[in-house]
């Protein structure tokens, strides 16, 4: 009968490790995005919370660039929203984003996100580019792209899904296993 629990359980708990994770990137003060830069895997979410100035983030197609990508599905928030967010669909690779306001990104508000496995480094310069030209990159952008006018109360690397409800299942399991060797 314990042996039935404990495989049951073991059936539930790898769930949580394929859950979701949202990391959240303050955006100024100080006109920078903290961090700079982000390690996500697909599926998980990339929430900028506006913490003073006026600012937007703009998707762009390398490190340091401060124009705008190319690409026709590239993320573009609006200016100063409280927050902002998107999620990763590509399952390597980079996405790069800057402020688009004044001279930020020429003064180093940029940011780079790289999707977990890619085992590459970003490609662009480390010192911002100046606001001319840019390459198209074609590759897929994040899915999204939702501004809130409310402060969201999420902090980086917090799980989407439930963790009370894995546990809960997890224990209903082991219930229901100990219930079923008292049938028998």
């Amino acid at each position: 009968m314990l042996m039935m629990c404990i495989l049951v359980s073991c059936f539930f708990i790898p769930l949580s490790t394929y859950a979701a994770t949202t990391h959240t990137v303050t955006v100024g003060p100080g006109d920078i995005f903290t961090p700079q830069n982000v390690t996500a895997s697909p599926g998980d979410t990339i929430t900028w919370n506006w913490a003073g100035g006026d600012h937007d983030v703009v998707q762009t197609d390398s490190a340091g660039s401060c124009s705008k990508s190319t690409d026709s599905s590239a993320f573009q928030s609006t200016v100063s929203p409280s927050s902002y967010s998107v999620t990763v669909n590509k399952t390597s690779g980079f996405y790069y984003y800057m402020c688009s306001v004044g001279n930020h990104c020429a003064n180093g508000m940029w940011g780079v996100i790289l999707i977990s496995g890619s085992g590459s480094t970003p490609s662009g310069s480390a010192a911002p580019a100046s606001p001319t030209g840019g390459s198209s990159s074609g590759d897929g952008s994040p899915t999204g792209g939702s501004s809130s006018s409310s402060s969201p109360k999420v902090s980086s690397g917090t799980k989407n899904v439930n963790n009370f409800m894995v546990i809960y299942g997890t224990i209903l399991a082991c219930i229901l296993a100990f219930l079923s060797g008292m049938l028998y």
